[in-house]
């Protein structure tokens, strides 16, 4: 065998034997961090009905593990766009399953509307269920009927809920085509909507692919708000299209290989 095809194998193989060694020790420390979930939560029921503290623990424990990798590095701005005193419908562009933790860098208290099946997700699920996020059962009208009215029951006391509106993840990194249930969230609510452009969760860890990139650079970019009096007299198809420009236009100024043919 050619010696440097040989020496390429050689290295592939030891990434992935890091990356594997990664894995296992981001589980081991998730088992280690879920200890103190359950006396929190019961905490919670008693002290903090909106459990918050929780939220907060959670929070911290996501944006943990980008800060303890040696090899990634996160950079964010626009967070003087966030008004913690009010409440938001988040939307943002969806890359990656390392969007939920990555979010968490996001300076406000929020919960997610995520497809149902994540509840099944040891520890993730679990904590998704004691934080009380929204489920959605996807193609289900009763589904998407129960979470607007549960996105209404936040709103209404002052919690902020983010909303991925592609409804799936990138299969190339780049923002596709959104659709209208955030924004009919919105209008219903008579409440903002604050942009937030990510990238470098899909170069990181790509839709259907094992492991991840022991380095890279992830950035998050928060837009001013688009209040409700921009949207009072759009259609939420109007609004959809609107904001999906806003945002694929930063994106391609973040990153402008993803849209190079």
């Amino acid at each position: 065998m050619h010696r440097g095809k040989w020496l390429f194998i050689q290295v592939f193989k030891m990434k992935k034997f890091l990356v594997l060694i990664y894995l296992v020790l981001y589980i081991a420390l998730s088992c280690a961090l879920f200890i103190p979930v359950v006396p929190l939560w019961l905490v919670c029921l008693l002290c903090n009905k909106e459990i918050a503290w929780l939220n907060s623990y959670r929070f911290w424990w996501g944006r943990l593990y980008f800060n303890i990798s040696p090899g990634w590095i996160v950079q964010t701005e626009g967070m003087e766009n966030i008004d913690t005193r009010k409440p938001y419908i988040i939307i943002s562009n969806h890359q990656s399953a390392l969007d939920i933790p990555f979010s968490a860098f996001i300076r406000t208290q929020f919960n997610w509307v995520s497809k149902f099946e994540v509840l099944y997700i040891p520890i993730i699920g679990w904590l998704m269920w004691m934080c009380r996020d929204i489920p959605i059962k996807r193609g289900q009208s009763r589904s998407a009927r129960m979470m607007i009215h549960q996105v209404a029951n936040k709103v209404a006391h002052r919690r902020s809920v983010l909303l991925y509106p592609e409804g799936t993840r990138s299969s190339d990194g780049q923002v596709k085509r959104f659709k209208e249930g955030a924004f009919v969230v919105a209008k219903a609510n008579k409440i903002g909507i604050l942009p937030v452009v990510i990238d470098g969760t899909f170069d990181a860890m790509p839709k259907g692919k094992f492991g991840f990139k022991l380095k890279q650079v992830f950035r998050m970019r928060v837009l001013p708000e688009f209040t409700y009096q921009q949207m009072e007299n759009l259609s939420p198809r109007e609004i959809a299209q609107q904001l999906e420009n806003v945002i694929r236009k930063e994106h391609m100024l973040m990153a402008p290989d993803k849209y190079r043919k």
